[in-house]
């Protein structure tokens, strides 16, 4: 076997075994405010990004804003999101102090040119809640957003859970109304939850959310069987 055939043979082999191995759960998160760092680094540990969830779904005309009942996902039918969001598997909801959803009116859809918003946002409609995103499958490990904070004091506190509720870290960060500061997560475990909270008594949310998933079985195992045949087709010529 050639030099060249022997190398694609190994990475062909840790290939199959990344498809099964399973995942260390080591809990340690890394904090981002700059978004080129976040994304290069997501790449770098070899996620791919699944999508950015920008709330412009909205049916709000400018200056606008609306309350809603709990939750905002891709199949709810709630105004001002008659046909949910766009993003799979993200949804969004209240958070009561007693840490459950408020339900009837516990969110408040912002539209651009209200109250500051530069972009239609979703936030906790009650002050004193906070806000829940939660993500329903196993594959996000780096979310990152614009942090929101209306009518507080300029920050929120956000808090990272993985798929059991354990909370995994947390860090105070700059928000604001046009949504001007990003903030990403990276973690060695997948999330599924990241809480958001304005403890100068605002109303919190984030925009242009955008998450970073290690790549499904499928897509690995169609990757994999291209590199076999690659090597058949070389070992073939030689």
């Amino acid at each position: 076997m050639s030099m060249r055939n022997s190398r694609l043979l190994t990475f062909i082999l840790a290939l199959s075994a990344a498809v099964v191995a399973p995942s260390l759960a080591m809990g340690q998160l890394t904090w981002y405010s700059d978004r080129a760092a976040f994304r290069a680094d997501n790449r770098n540990h070899g996620k791919i990004l699944k999508g950015i969830e920008d709330f412009e779904e909205s049916n709000l005309g400018t200056f606008q804003l609306m309350r809603f009942d709990d939750p905002l996902d891709s199949t709810t039918t709630n105004e001002p999101y008659p046909n949910g969001i766009l993003m799979e598997n993200i949804r969004i909801q209240s958070r009561t102090a007693a840490g459950v959803p408020r339900g009837a009116m516990g969110m408040l859809a912002v539209s651009v040119g209200r109250g500051g918003a530069t972009s239609d946002v979703v936030l906790a409609n009650t002050f004193g809640d906070s806000l829940d995103h939660m993500f329903l499958d196993e594959l996000k490990s780096g979310i990152g957003f614009d942090t929101l904070d209306f009518a507080g004091a300029g920050n929120v506190d956000v808090s990272v859970y993985d798929l059991a509720g354990n909370l995994l870290g947390a860090i105070n960060s700059p928000a604001d109304t046009a949504g001007t500061n990003f903030l990403g997560v990276w973690s060695e475990v997948p999330i599924g939850r990241i809480n958001i909270f304005s403890p100068g008594g605002g109303r919190e949310g984030a925009d242009n959310v955008e998450m970073w998933v290690v790549p499904e079985p499928t897509s690995m195992i169609a990757l994999l069987g291209g590199g076999l045949l690659l090597l058949a087709r070389r070992r073939r010529r030689a």
